[in-house]
């Protein structure tokens, strides 16, 4: 499917799957019909990431892909906030410095 789904989709969907109740006050959504039909249906209009970088050139931390997966949060230099739909990527990458945005 091209159906564009976010990382809280996977409680909802996997309680689902599993024949568990699904609690009414979490934010993501049950796809469970995604993964069963294979469906292409529109889940949901625009999806929302956010993700550390670790670049050496703080400036321009787009071109660096060093990935941050084993680095402490204090360590991280630039967090990246993309808003994405089905033909766009919008990403603002902001400086940070290891506590907040700065």
């Amino acid at each position: 499917s091209d159906s564009l789904v976010e990382a809280v989709d996977l409680y909802p969907t996997l309680a689902s799957l599993a024949g568990l109740p699904v609690p009414d006050d979490l934010d993501g959504l049950d796809i469970s019909d995604l993964v069963r039909k294979n469906a292409s249906k529109i889940v949901k209009e625009q999806v929302f990431s956010e993700y550390p970088r670790c670049p050496k050139n703080i400036s321009t931390p787009w071109t660096d892909t060093t990935s941050c997966v084993h680095t402490h949060r204090e360590n991280f230099t630039s967090m990246g906030y993309s808003v994405r739909t089905d033909t766009w990527r919008y990403t603002a990458w902001m400086h940070w410095d290891s506590e907040r945005l700065a």
